[in-house]
């Protein structure tokens, strides 16, 4: 048999495999804990371009957050009235030079304590996450 499998790639016997920012083992499956201790010192954005880098980041790991979108609706709401750069250029007219805020300008006020409060939220959920478990095919399952 023919293997397109590098020998030098492979990682065979092994407890446990960091795959694309994920721990695969016999228990499940689990965040990467290097990439998750990145949040740990991540800074409080005070823009709409460092808020998206940090919900980007989040969401890549948004199934092992209980009620995820519920805790992150404020934050998302802060990236009401923005458009991508090449969009803005496209809409600009000399009536209307500008149309949307700017990604880098600062949130100023926007930025509440309620904010704070659910960036530190999804941030302990995620440092303390729960291991997603296989499902065992052989034990009859139950759907809540």
């Amino acid at each position: 048999m023919v293997s397109n499998c590098h020998q030098g790639n492979a990682n065979y016997l092994k407890k446990s495999v960091n795959y694309v920012g994920h721990v695969v083992s016999e228990e499940g499956v689990k965040p990467d804990p290097d990439k998750i201790e990145a949040l740990v010192t991540w800074p409080t954005p005070t823009n709409i371009k460092q808020q998206k880098s940090f919900l980007g980041f989040c969401g890549y790991y948004r199934r092992f957050v209980e009620d995820y979108s519920k805790i992150l609706k404020l934050l998302n709401d802060l990236t009401a009235g923005y458009l991508p750069p090449k969009l803005k250029q496209k809409h600009r007219t000399k009536s209307n030079p500008t149309i949307a805020m700017s990604v880098t300008e600062p949130f100023g006020d926007r930025w509440t304590i309620q904010c704070q409060r659910a960036m530190e939220i999804i941030i302990d959920r995620l440092t303390k996450t729960p291991v997603l478990a296989f499902a065992d095919l052989l034990h009859m399952l139950a759907v809540d």
